[in-house]
């Protein structure tokens, strides 16, 4: 018999990220419960609150969850090798942040052609390492959109995955790219990443 934790676990797998409103009702556990479950997952590091989600109408917003994504002893393993690997290089420029997305993914040259069709590409390959990114036209400039961050687990040690970001997706467009935002709650309450291409 599956129980309602790994039911949870089951949802936030399919649906991403869910208040523990939504889970009390699609599980039809009372809220006391499901608030039980969800302070012993995150105690687990299994799961975590990323946000909050204001309510449809009077009352208090909620919290947003998600599945933590790695354990404990990955998290601490790769903290400690990009701690390593940063020592190696006293001062990071832009170029050592493109270095560093090299050794995560592989390079991915900007293809020639319309910043539409650079934009697209971009976020085919930033999409094939789960940033369920998007693009949006702008008045001033297109802006890239990460839905995710693949390092949250690990963002606040290593601020500088940011700048990784930031210097990959450049390559990507073949173009300087500007972070606007970091964490940014969106209408959902989920956080989000927004870059200027310049």
């Amino acid at each position: 018999m599956t129980s309602n934790r790994e039911r949870i676990l089951e949802l936030l797998e399919t649906n991403r990220a869910m208040t523990s409103g939504e889970l009390s009702r699609t599980l039809q556990v009372t809220p006391a419960d499901i608030r039980h479950h969800l302070r012993r997952l995150v105690r687990d590091r299994l799961i975590m609150s990323v946000g909050e989600r204001k309510a449809l109408g009077k009352g208090r917003p909620s919290k947003v969850y998600m599945l933590a994504g790695q354990g404990e002893n990955v998290t601490r393993l790769a903290g400690k090798l990009l701690q390593e690997w940063l020592q190696s290089h006293p001062q990071p420029d832009s170029e050592t942040y493109t270095q560093l997305a090299h050794l995560i993914y592989a390079p991915a040259p900007a293809p020639a052609g319309h910043i539409t069709q650079r934009l697209l590409y971009a976020i085919q390959q930033v999409n094939k390492h789960h940033y369920l990114a998007h693009w949006e036209a702008h008045a001033d400039a297109p802006q890239v959109v990460f839905g995710h961050c693949p390092f949250l687990s690990i963002l606040d040690d290593h601020p500088e995955l940011c700048q990784m970001d930031e210097a990959y997706l450049g390559e990507l467009l073949g173009t300087r790219v500007e972070q606007l935002a970091k964490r940014e709650p969106n209408r959902m309450g989920l956080p989000i990443c927004r870059f200027r291409v310049r």
